[in-house]
């Protein structure tokens, strides 16, 4: 009796202690708190393709000098005129399905893209990359959706 009576207080504090990180984010839980893309709106439409195709476009030749692996890190270009950062690698996975090796630091590279202002920040956005003479479609040219995305294009 006094296990099934210490199990069941030990299963009730679980329960209490359990829920109490819900009560933390609010009436509406973790769920509400991270949000749901339905908030005022004030950010900048990453993925608008009006918006990204309306940028200042560029060519940038140079060496890569840093590369970031999570899902489109930025990559940081030195060319002649000195170090920039391109967004946009897209998934290796993406790379990978396309036959062209990830860029690596010490590769010598040619991105095109265009330059747009996210949150009041330049922030150049890649269409291509070619390295080793192959290039790689990173953007549709038409409508700037990333072309590993699926559905929306």
């Amino acid at each position: 009796m006094k296990r099934l009576l210490a199990l069941t207080i030990a299963g009730l504090m679980l329960v209490a202690l359990g829920g109490l990180p819900a009560l933390a984010y609010g009436p509406g839980g973790a769920a509400e708190a991270a949000g749901r893309g339905q908030g005022a709106g004030t950010g900048t439409p990453v993925h608008d393709p009006s918006y990204i195709l309306a940028g200042t476009p560029f060519t940038y030749s140079g060496t890569v000098s840093a590369v970031g692996y999570l899902n489109g890190g930025g990559l940081t270009l030195v060319t002649d005129s000195g170090s920039v950062t391109l967004y946009g690698l897209g998934p290796w996975w993406y790379w990978e399905q396309q036959g062209v090796n990830w860029p690596q630091v010490g590769a010598v590279i040619t991105a095109t893209g265009y330059t747009v202002e996210l949150d009041g920040v330049a922030t150049n956005i890649l269409m291509t990359v070619t390295s080793d003479g192959q290039t790689i479609q990173l953007r549709d040219p038409d409508t700037g959706w990333p072309l590993w995305a699926g559905g929306r294009q």
